[in-house]
């Protein structure tokens, strides 16, 4: 599953209790993810998720968390926002004052992590985080992000041909998980179109196991599953759930033992 939490879950230093055990409710469906990647998480809502999940579902779950802004960076574009009196921007930052960024939740235990920066856009830091773990019993890597919204390109980038700062995320992005030496599920909120998906794969083995012609955030697909050779996929869906502005995306994966 992949799931950006988004603007729907509020609390006083991340999601609050209510909305996290919806969130454990969506993880939980039907026995249950034996994997899950977040987005738009904050470092506090990781070990009540992990609780709700154990306490409500009987669930235990493995995670790691990968920082992109610091609560001290949070404070900063607080104040920012105080001072600008942009109401709607103190309103959405003064219940996120926590390390905020991505996650991956396993049932099986998470062997190895590394964490990757990601090309700066010059709005917001991203990353990738890439973790090896078990699914039914059989190795797997799972390389998650959430990519920038800036697609377009200074003048200095177009005379140095260099990519747009999404396009060069997404490449940074494909080639973790195409270096992967073993069955690799690269996971996330791409914030584009199928079709620009489509052109970057071109490049890349790794194909779309999630269904990209269902919408995840409004009328827009955004959030999807990636499977590496080897990897077969089924029954992809995504559940309607009012917790985020964001819908959960899931597949199912058998991995190669």
């Amino acid at each position: 599953m992949t799931f950006n939490l988004g603007r729907g879950a509020t609390g006083p230093r991340g999601c609050d209790q209510a909305d996290l055990a919806r969130v454990a409710d969506v993880v939980a469906a039907d026995g249950g993810a034996d994997a899950v990647s977040l987005q738009e998480v904050h470092a506090d809502d990781v070990p009540l998720l992990l609780a709700a999940l154990a306490d409500d579902h009987g669930l235990d779950h493995h995670a790691h968390f990968t920082p992109t802004v610091s609560a001290a960076h949070m404070a900063r574009s607080l104040e920012r926002a105080r001072s600008r009196s942009d109401k709607r921007r103190v309103t959405h930052l003064a219940d996120r004052q926590s390390d905020y960024g991505i996650a991956v939740l396993s049932r099986a235990p998470i062997s190895t992590t590394a964490d990757h920066v990601l090309p700066d856009d010059g709005r917001e830091p991203r990353a990738a985080q890439v973790i090896t773990t078990t699914i039914g019993g059989a190795a797997v890597t799972i390389v998650n992000t959430h990519l920038g919204l800036v697609t377009d390109r200074s003048l200095v980038d177009l005379l140095t041909f260099r990519p747009a700062p999404q396009r060069a995320q997404t490449r940074a992005f494909l080639s973790l998980a195409s270096g992967v030496a073993g069955p690799v599920v690269a996971t996330g909120d791409l914030n584009q179109s199928p079709t620009t998906l489509a052109a970057a794969l071109r490049a890349s083995d790794l194909v779309v196991a999630s269904d990209a012609r269902r919408p995840t955030c409004g009328h827009r697909v955004l959030d999807y599953v990636l499977t590496g050779p080897g990897v077969r996929a089924s029954d992809p869906g995504v559940r309607a759930v009012p917790v985020s502005d964001h819908d959960p995306v899931i597949v199912r994966v058998e991995v190669p033992v």
